[in-house]
């Protein structure tokens, strides 16, 4: 076998090959670095003052745009964003937000900002390798939007106020003893808590139509005090509602409750109140009623103005008016727990002492009382001289003292009967006839007549008494005294104190008393005995003193009659000290009416 032998290598020829090699690759190396150097330079230069490629504001690409055209094309992209409105309704309103209101708007401004400046915060070999990387892969920049969020919960606030309405209670009062009632109604309350947050996401979306609405949330506001809760103290009131009778010895009065009733509360817990301060205000007219005016005691003078003696102290009553308001409360709160209590109250009374009592004033002079009274009421006409003719004799014999054992005679004590002592022409019955202005004092009968009947009733013994002619019905029957030129009344004070009489007129009336010291006399008189009646009638005359068919009575028709009335005093033992019988003749009287012919 043949051995192969090496191949010998030249190494100057491999040296020299390898060297070519590595010539030509750093030359090439060389070029393509200044070619992209150049390339490079080229681009930056292509984008100087220009976005960066793949930049995306919002979904605009803005690569390659001048600062110009890239504010444009946002604008054209953004700028109808602050053009819409927010609808709201409720249950009860509608309302309007509107975008530009609450501020909503597009930043464009920083928007393109950030746009230019991206990729440029360092050489310009990294701006453009930063731009051929974006042209690789875009960069996404987001919308820069925005709202003012206080302005947009202060619109929110508003439109709830507008949207709520207030619950109303339900009501009651009393008016005119009634119950008038107001019913409950139901409010509304917006809420819009829930559709603020729905709002704000819209309100940061770009792709928020133009208009959008809402529904705010309307919740029912159920009233403090329901139909119900009325109804309920209704029910309770009525227990207090029935009338009460108030009574004051035989007179009786009925207070209806109701008035007095207020409510107080708020739903269960409404119910009536007795306002006890309108109770007293209602007894107004029993307390009227049921008063008595304290009487003092008091001096009884003379007719010189001489102390005779003290009349008694008495005295008074009222309405106590906060027991009987007890009362009555009392049973309205038995009836308000549901209790069946009387319905009637005794009204409570209190006594009402004199200021000057009958013990104080008799320090100074004895007690005495009146022992005897007589009124007579009159027509005032020319028959009496219009009321002189009783008037002046009444206040002359008014204070007379009469001592024990001393005799009034009528005329005597009144002294001068005259025209110049204040009497007039009067009415007189002469001849059984009234003959009218020619008598002076005429119509003094009513001042004797009174004063005797009282001096018959305070039983002093009497003297002297005559009737009329004929009965007047003013008087009592047969107990009249008449008095004239020829005829007197006269009555004796048989007792052991001095009498002091006591008198009041005025036109119309005149009034006797006699007061002395206690004496223990009682009175007592029997019916009158009427007999031998004989019927008085009437009759017309003709006269041409009168217009023709004018009418004038001069004569009013009286009955004939005998009168018989007996007295009785007796002591204060019950003695017998005067048994009187007073004996009365009237005539008849035949009435007379003229008639002008």
């Amino acid at each position: 076998m043949a051995a192969t032998q090496p191949v010998a290598t030249t190494p100057h020829v491999l040296d020299r090959h390898v060297g070519r090699v590595v010539r030509r690759f750093t030359i090439g190396a060389l070029f393509g670095v200044l070619l992209a150097v150049t390339g490079l330079v080229a681009f930056t230069q292509a984008n100087s003052g220009r976005v960066l490629p793949g930049v995306v504001v919002g979904g605009v690409a803005l690569g390659g745009m001048t600062e110009s055209e890239a504010r444009s094309a946002l604008e054209g992209a953004f700028g109808a964003l602050d053009d819409g409105q927010i609808q709201l309704v409720s249950s009860r309103t509608t309302g309007v937000i509107r975008y530009a209101e609450v501020g909503r708007v597009v930043d464009e401004e920083a928007m393109l900002a950030a746009a230019l400046a991206h990729g440029r915060t360092g050489t310009r070999f990294e701006e453009a390798i930063a731009g051929l990387h974006g042209v690789m892969r875009p960069t996404t920049m987001p919308i820069d939007l925005r709202y003012h969020r206080p302005t947009l919960a202060a619109k929110l606030a508003a439109f709830e106020v507008l949207g709520a309405r207030p619950s109303t209670d339900a009501t009651v009062r009393v008016k005119r003893g009634t119950f008038v009632t107001t019913p409950a109604h139901e409010g509304v309350e917006v809420d819009t808590t829930r559709v603020m947050s729905l709002i704000d996401a819209a309100l940061l979306d770009p792709a928020t139509p133009p208009v959008i609405r809402f529904e705010a949330d309307s919740n029912p506001v159920l009233p403090r005090t329901s139909d119900a809760d009325v109804a309920r103290a209704i029910g309770l009131a009525e227990r207090l509602a029935g009338s009460i009778e108030l009574r004051a010895g035989d007179r009786k009065w009925m207070l209806d409750p109701t008035p007095l009733i207020t409510f107080d509360g708020v739903g269960p817990g409404l119910a009536p109140v007795l306002d006890q301060s309108k109770v007293a205000p209602k007894l107004k007219n029993i307390k009227k009623h049921v008063a008595v005016k304290p009487t003092n005691a008091s001096f009884l003078r003379d007719r010189g103005g001489r102390v005779f003696g003290v009349s008694a102290s008495s005295a008074g009553r009222a309405l106590d008016v906060e027991a009987t308001v007890d009362s009555i409360v009392s049973i309205l709160d038995g009836r308000a727990a549901g209790a069946a209590p009387p319905a009637t109250v005794k009204v409570s009374t209190k006594a009402v002492g004199p200021e000057l009592t009958t013990g104080e004033a008799t320090k100074r002079a004895p007690l005495v009382e009146r022992i005897g009274s007589w009124t007579t009421y009159y027509q005032v006409s020319a028959r009496n001289g219009f009321a002189a003719n009783i008037t002046v004799p009444a206040r002359r014999l008014d204070g007379i003292v009469v001592r024990p054992g001393e005799t009034f005679e009528f005329w005597g004590r009144l002294g001068e009967v005259s025209f110049r002592t204040g009497y007039r022409l009067g009415a007189a019955i002469i001849g059984g006839r009234t003959v009218e202005g020619r008598a002076l004092a005429g119509g003094i009968c009513s001042v004797s007549t009174t004063l005797f009947n009282a001096a018959a009733r305070g039983g002093l013994q009497i003297l002297t008494r005559q009737p009329h002619w004929y009965y007047i019905s003013r008087y009592p029957l047969g107990l009249d005294a008449t008095v004239s030129s020829s005829q007197t009344m006269r009555f004796r004070n048989d007792t052991r104190h001095p009498i002091l009489i006591k008198s009041a007129a005025s036109p119309g009336v005149v009034r006797f008393e006699i007061w002395s010291v206690p004496n223990g006399r009682t009175t007592t008189w029997s019916r009158p005995s009427v007999s031998n009646v004989v019927r008085g009638y009437d009759t017309v005359q003709y006269t041409s003193s009168l217009r023709p068919g004018e009418r004038k009575r001069i004569e009013y028709p009286v009955d004939g009659k005998h009168v018989a009335v007996t007295r009785t005093v007796r002591d204060s033992a019950g003695r017998v000290i005067h048994r009187d019988t007073f004996v009365s003749n009237y005539h008849r009287m035949v009435g007379i009416t003229l008639i002008g012919r």
